[in-house]
């Protein structure tokens, strides 16, 4: 599961547009099977290098949550 607000959504780019919620979706399957943390930090970097020198406006607020399948013994 994950969660983003829409500072990481909304962040535009230098060209105007938003980071949207495909581009947090591509790196979430692209790092699926990474620990949580990275995902987030990943998320947070590519947002961060998508506005470029822009300064950011909103909050950058995600949660990754997953779950372990543990065998039953």
């Amino acid at each position: 599961m994950i969660l983003v607000t829409d500072g990481v959504t909304e962040t535009e780019g230098a060209d105007g547009t938003f980071f949207g919620e495909q581009r947090v979706l591509d790196l979430v399957r692209a790092n699926r099977h990474e620990p949580s943390t990275k995902i987030v930090n990943r998320i947070y970097r590519a947002v961060r290098d998508f506005a470029g020198r822009s300064p950011q406006v909103d909050d950058i607020t995600v949660v990754v949550c997953r779950l372990e399948h543990v065998a039953a013994a």
